[in-house]
């Protein structure tokens, strides 16, 4: 099973049964914004490049496309909630590309978080993009 879907741009995100998609939305293939968290945590251990370079950028790009709130990025199309993490993740990743853009969602969600909520945490959030209401996992 090739995870790269190249006429779109990014990996899939979902597990496979057989030949079918397990998650998948109007028969496109689940993808979310924290699919390359195992890339970060790779770099962070000292490994190089997992996964073709010029392919994780696309896949990127097409997360911030599809995926991008006015709080940061939505985890997946399905739960409609942001995640600290994936915004971390998605700058971790630009940043060690030497991309322009690295922070923006991470920075708009920390701005989400002191100017609407009045508070920081260092506790992983979910935020319902929906209702803008959170809950602290």
């Amino acid at each position: 099973m090739n995870f790269w879907q190249p006429a779109a741009g990014f990996y899939i995100g979902d597990t496979v049964q057989g030949n079918t998609y397990l998650l998948e939305k109007n028969g496109w293939p689940y993808h979310s914004s924290d699919d390359l968290h195992g890339q970060v945590l790779a770099y962070r251990l000292g490994f190089g490049d997992l996964l073709p370079r010029r392919q994780m950028q696309l896949h990127q790009q097409y997360i911030l496309r599809d995926l991008d709130t006015e709080w940061g990025l939505q985890f997946d199309d399905y739960s409609k909630q942001n995640w600290l993490m994936s915004d971390h993740s998605h700058a971790s990743l630009l940043l060690r590309w030497n991309e322009d853009g690295g922070w923006d969602t991470s920075l708009r969600q920390i701005r989400y978080w002191r100017e609407q909520k009045r508070e920081m945490t260092k506790n992983t959030a979910v935020i319902d993009t929906n209702t803008g209401n959170y809950g602290l996992l």
